[in-house]
């Protein structure tokens, strides 16, 4: 007969499976971890902030909030809470992945809450949650009447979910590594197998934000050369890359007829549906890594069955008219 140990660490609780097996969850570092990332979040509840201050809108007060009692409790549970032990297992960081959306969502949804055009506590959680999920569905019937600021938040909200806050969590705190780092690393990030770039996490969490940043940028340079201006380009160029769909105007990049805009954001958008790893190799000349991947390949292989069928389509129609 198994006899369990029921000596506890601080912090942890027992969970007992159907099988009866005893695990522990910590708890504590949990919450640690959480505190870290709502100050992140509240870092860059700066950026809109910022943008309020140029543009001379009412909204900065709305985002100054937020952004205050966010760092505020961030800082509150990663100071104050001190685990027993800094380790992690699986648990915790599925656990933790799953805490981020509600969490980041239920601060991120203030400064929609106080601005000028606010939304009901339901409307706010909901486009708050669309944003860092990436989902691209919007409670505003029209954001041409929204501020800079509220804008580039939603894009923002995005742009942070495309890659993930955990990731980018994992590149600025070195100490991740030896406590739960990898288990962090395998929860949030997406696909069938994971694999480092790096020998530490750290140093692959800074590679893949490195790739993600620089098509940002990049995507921001060439919008700027087209019909936008520098905001609509930033604003698109984050919705883009993270594949979310957010806009600054209510008809897309409809509102600016433009080949070129479609064209660049089309390519932006596929190149944001790659597996960031395999371009972070192909930029380092392993173009093997990227044409050997079967998931790379059923990629494409979807995308041109559909355009066939978008074209056959399109053809039908037209001889139909």
């Amino acid at each position: 007969m198994k006899i369990f140990n029921r000596k506890k660490h601080r912090g942890t609780r027992d969970v007992v499976s159907l099988f009866g097996n005893t695990r522990r969850i910590n708890f504590t570092m949990l919450i640690r971890v959480l505190g870290w990332l709502l100050m992140i979040e509240g870092a860059f509840m700066l950026v809109p902030v910022i943008t309020a201050l140029i543009y001379a809108e009412d909204d900065v007060v709305a985002f100054a909030v937020g952004a205050v009692v966010t760092l505020g409790v961030g800082a509150l549970t990663t100071f104050c809470i001190r685990p027993s032990h800094t380790q992690m297992a699986k648990r915790e960081g599925f656990l933790l992945t799953a805490l981020v959306w509600v969490v980041f969502s239920f601060f991120g949804m203030i400064p929609f809450i106080l601005c000028d055009h606010p939304l009901s506590i339901t409307d706010a959680f909901f486009e708050t949650m669309s944003g860092f999920t990436t989902t691209g569905c919007s409670i505003y019937l029209s954001v041409d009447e929204l501020s800079h600021s509220v804008n580039i938040w939603r894009c923002l909200t995005q742009w942070l979910g495309g890659m993930g806050i955990i990731l980018f969590t994992l590149a600025v705190i070195p100490m991740l590594n030896y406590s739960g780092g990898m288990q962090m690393f395998n929860a949030e990030v997406t696909g069938i197998t994971h694999e480092k770039l790096r020998p530490r996490i750290s140093q692959t969490a800074k590679g893949l934000w490195g790739v993600y940043f620089i098509l940002t940028s990049l995507l921001i340079v060439l919008l700027c050369i087209g019909p936008m201006d520098l905001f609509d380009s930033i604003c698109h160029a984050m919705s883009t890359v993270s594949t979310g769909g957010f806009s600054t105007r209510s008809a897309s990049i409809g509102f600016w007829d433009s080949t070129y805009v479609k064209c660049l954001i089309t390519l932006f958008m596929f190149l944001g549906g790659v597996n960031f790893s395999l371009i972070y190799k192909a930029c380092y000349g392993n173009w093997k890594a990227l044409i050997a991947n079967d998931t790379f390949l059923a990629y494409i292989r979807i995308l041109f069955g559909m355009y066939v069928v978008f074209v056959i389509s399109i053809v039908i129609l037209f001889f139909r008219l």
